[in-house]
């Protein structure tokens, strides 16, 4: 797992300028298993390893293969 970074930060290194998504939805996504993130106090975080698009096993499996 990497680092947490805010969910509003994470939406702006992944989408375009016009397309991203607003809190709201990115919330649903973490809660539902879409986005790999974490829900603190309200507040919604992403891992910063988590790409937009790509299985969450498989950005781990490719992560932990750069890391070896």
């Amino acid at each position: 797992m990497g680092k947490l970074m805010k969910a509003s930060k994470w939406a702006h290194r992944e989408f375009d300028k016009d397309s991203i998504p607003n809190p709201r939805t990115i919330k649903r996504w973490v809660k539902d298993g879409i986005v790999n993130g974490r829900i603190i106090d309200e507040s919604v975080w992403v891992f910063s390893n988590e790409k937009m698009g790509v299985a969450t096993s498989i950005s781990n499996h490719v992560n932990a293969l750069i890391e070896d």
